[in-house]
C-alpha cells in the first residue's frame, strides 16, 4: 500500500508559546511544515505608502529642496566640530591653524562684498582674517616631496618616469577631492560657492596638511600624508598606473645597466592563427633563461605583456610583491628615514640660494 500524501502545513505565528506548542506536536507527527512569520503589523505598509505619497505631492507643488550646506542646517557648532575634526583624525591642532586651514580667500572676498552692500564703510568691513594660502602653498610642497621621496626609498630600481606618474596619480584633482570628502572636509570648508569647488577643496585639505606641519612637524604630517594619501595604493597596480608605452625600450635599458646580453622575445606557442581569434604565447629571454611569458591576440601585444610581466618581476611591483610598508609601527625607521632625506634637501635648498 501506497504511503500517504501529505501536503506541507503552513502557518502564520504571532505568538510564540502558541509556536512553540504547534512545532512540538508537529515533530511527532512526522508532518513536515513551513512558517511563515510577520515582521510588521497589518498597518505599517499602507501607513508607509501614504507618508510617500505625501512628500512626493510636496516635492512636485514647492519642488526639491533646497541643497545647503551642514553649516546652515541645524545642530550645528562650528567651534565644536573643528575640535571633533581633530579628534578624529588623531591629531592635535591648534584651534587658530585649524580654522585658518578651513578659511578660503574666495569666502573672505563674499563676506567683505556683503558688508559692504549693507552700508559698512573701511575697517568694519574688514573680516581681519588670515586665509589658507599659505598653509595650502606649504601643505602641497611637503606633500608632493614625501611621496616622491617615499616611492624613491620603497622602489630604488623604479624609473624616475613611472616615480613622477604615480606621484601625479596620487596628488591630482579627483583623488584628494575623494580623500577630503571621506574626511569631512566638505562641512568645515568656508567657501564662496555651495558644492563647493573641486580646487577649493583640494586647497583646503592641503592646508590641513600645512597646518599641521605647524603645529605638530614633520613627523606628524609625514604619518598623516602616508596614512590618508599613500594608503590609495593599496591593491592598485603600478604597472597599469604607470602604463609605458614601450616597455621593451625600458626592459633593454635596465639589461644594458646590468651589462647583460641582448633581450630576445619568441613566440612559445600558437593557436588558432588563421582564425579570428588567434592566441600567440610569447616568451621573453635573456641569457637563454626566459623572464616572463604572457599571451596576446598578435605577437605585438603578447610581447608587450610579456615585457610587462617580466618588468613586474624586475621592480618588484607584481602580485608576488611585499605589500607597501605603510604600518607606522612596523616601519617607523623608514617614516624618520624619509624626514631627515627632506631636512636633508631644504638644508642643501637653503645653501644653493644663498
Amino acid at each position: 500500500m501506497a504511503a500517504p500524501c501529505v501536503r506541507h502545513v503552513t502557518f502564520l505565528f504571532h505568538c510564540k508559546h502558541s509556536f512553540s506548542r504547534t512545532h512540538s506536536v508537529l515533530n511527532k507527527l512526522n508532518v513536515p511544515f513551513k512558517v511563515v512569520t510577520r515582521c510588521h503589523a497589518r498597518w505599517f505598509r499602507p501607513m508607509l505608502a501614504d507618508i510617500n505619497r505625501q512628500i512626493n505631492a510636496i516635492k512636485k507643488k514647492y519642488g526639491k529642496e533646497e541643497n545647503k550646506p551642514r553649516s546652515h542646517q541645524e545642530n550645528w557648532n562650528y567651534g565644536s566640530e573643528l575640535y571633533a575634526f581633530g579628534k578624529r583624525l588623531g591629531e592635535e591642532f591648534s584651534e587658530d591653524s585649524l580654522r585658518t586651514a578651513f578659511t578660503n580667500k574666495c569666502y573672505i572676498e563674499k563676506e567683505e562684498t556683503a558688508r559692504g552692500e549693507l552700508g559698512l564703510e573701511g575697517n568694519t568691513a574688514l573680516l581681519h582674517l588670515e586665509d589658507n594660502s599659505r598653509l595650502a602653498a606649504r601643505g602641497m610642497e611637503f606633500v608632493s616631496e614625501y611621496v616622491m621621496t617615499y616611492l624613491r626609498s620603497v622602489y630604488p630600481s623604479l624609473p624616475q618616469e613611472a616615480i613622477q606618474t604615480i606621484h601625479d596619480y596620487l596628488v591630482n584633482l579627483d583623488m584628494i577631492v575623494h580623500i577630503s570628502s571621506k574626511l569631512g572636509v566638505p562641512d568645515l570648508t568656508l567657501s564662496a560657492e555651495f558644492p563647493i569647488p573641486a580646487q577649493v577643496l583640494k586647497a583646503t585639505f592641503m592646508s590641513i596638511i600645512g597646518a599641521l606641519l605647524e603645529d605638530q612637524g614633520l613627523e606628524s604630517a609625514g604619518t598623516f600624508v602616508k596614512d590618508f594619501i599613500l594608503t590609495q595604493l593599496i591593491e592598485k597596480d603600478l604597472m597599469e598606473l604607470w602604463n609605458p608605452v614601450d616597455p621593451m625600450k625600458i626592459l633593454l635599458q635596465c639589461i644594458d645597466a646590468d651589462k647583460r646580453e641582448l633581450v630576445e622575445p619568441r613566440i612559445m606557442r600558437q593557436v588558432g592563427v588563421n582564425t579570428a581569434v588567434p592566441v600567440y604565447v610569447v616568451g621573453v629571454y635573456c641569457d637563454k633563461q626566459l623572464l616572463g611569458w604572457a599571451a596576446g591576440e598578435s605577437v605585438s601585444a603578447a610581447e608587450d605583456e610579456a615585457t610587462r610581466v617580466v618588468l613586474r618581476k624586475m621592480f618588484r611591483i607584481g602580485e608576488g610583491s611585499p605589500p607597501l610598508p605603510l604600518d607606522s609601527t612596523k616601519h617607523a625607521k623608514l617614516n624618520s628615514t624619509i624626514i631627515q632625506q627632506l631636512q636633508m634637501n631644504t638644508q642643501q635648498a637653503k645653501i644653493t640660494a644663498s
